[in-house]
């Protein structure tokens, strides 16, 4: 049974070639994203570690986080008070 698959992958050696050239694109790019997924979740918790409460009007949570953390330019709605 080996010979035969041994067999085969000489003859279409090309066609294998591809298949595994593929195949470690393909882990590469998961390691690739599974990384950088994790270094944008360990920046953000870097930068948000110097708010302790962030208080805000009612309104997007994640609009306060990001204008407030990163200072990012956002049109918040005016507190009343």
């Amino acid at each position: 049974m080996i010979l035969f698959i041994l067999a085969d992958l000489r003859r279409f050696w090309s066609g294998a070639l591809a298949v595994v050239v593929l195949i470690a694109l393909s882990v590469a790019l998961s390691v690739t994203v599974t990384l950088q997924e994790r270094a944008v979740r360990l920046g953000s918790a870097r930068a948000a570690e110097k708010f302790d409460l962030l208080v805000g009007a009612a309104g997007s949570e994640t609009q306060l986080a990001l204008s407030a953390v990163f200072l990012q330019p956002a049109p918040l709605p005016l507190m009343e008070g």
